[in-house]
C-alpha cells in the first residue's frame, strides 16, 4: 500500500454547516435543547402548557429554538464564515503520509505529526482531524471521492482507536 493520499479541498457552505452542526448538537448541551424543545412541543399538542396565549407563545418559541431557529442561525454563520474567510477562497491541499499531515496553501505549508492528532471524528459528510480542542483539519467526504478509503486506513493506522471514531 502507498501510504501516502493528496487531497485537496475547497470548503463549501454545506460542510462548514455540517461541522458546525455537529458541534451544537452532539454534546451534552445539544442534546439537552433537543429535549427541551420536545419538551415544549409536548406540551404544546398536550395543552399542558396552560391556557395563556403568552405561555403558548413562550412554549412555540422554546418548541422552535433547538429544532429551527439554531439550525438556521448555525447555517448564516456558516455561510458568513466561508464567504469572509481568506483561506477558504483557495483550495488546500492535504498530503497524508505515514510521518503526519501536511496542509498547504497559497505557498505556506504547515506540517503536523499524526501524535498530535488529539481525536478524529466521522461525521455523515466530513472527517474531521482535531489537532487542538480549537484547531481541526475538515476533510469533507466530497473531496475524497477516489481516496476515502485509503485516508480512514491511514488515519487506523497512525491514530490510536479510542481517540478516532470512524465509521
Amino acid at each position: 500500500m502507498d501510504n501516502e493520499v493528496n487531497v485537496s479541498v475547497i470548503i463549501k457552505t454545506s460542510d462548514m454547516y455540517d461541522f458546525l452542526l455537529h458541534h451544537a448538537y452532539r454534546g451534552f448541551s445539544g442534546m439537552i435543547g433537543i429535549f427541551l424543545s420536545f419538551g415544549a412541543i409536548v406540551l404544546l399538542i398536550t395543552g399542558y402548557g396552560g391556557d395563556s396565549q403568552m405561555q403558548k407563545a413562550l412554549l412555540l418559541v422554546i418548541a422552535l429554538l433547538f429544532t429551527v431557529i439554531n439550525p438556521i442561525q448555525l447555517y448564516m454563520k456558516a455561510a458568513k464564515q466561508v464567504k469572509l474567510t481568506p483561506g477558504f477562497k483557495l483550495p488546500l491541499d492535504y498530503k497524508l503520509n505515514n510521518s503526519g499531515i501536511q496542509v498547504s496553501q497559497g505557498g505556506e505549508a504547515y506540517e503536523k505529526p499524526w501524535e498530535e492528532v488529539r481525536k478524529v471524528i466521522e461525521t455523515g459528510k466530513s472527517i474531521i482531524i482535531y489537532m487542538s480542542n480549537v484547531g481541526a483539519y475538515l476533510l469533507p467526504k466530497s473531496s475524497l471521492v477516489d481516496h476515502y478509503e485509503e485516508v480512514k486506513n491511514l488515519i487506523n493506522l497512525h491514530v490510536d482507536k479510542k481517540s478516532s471514531k470512524l465509521k
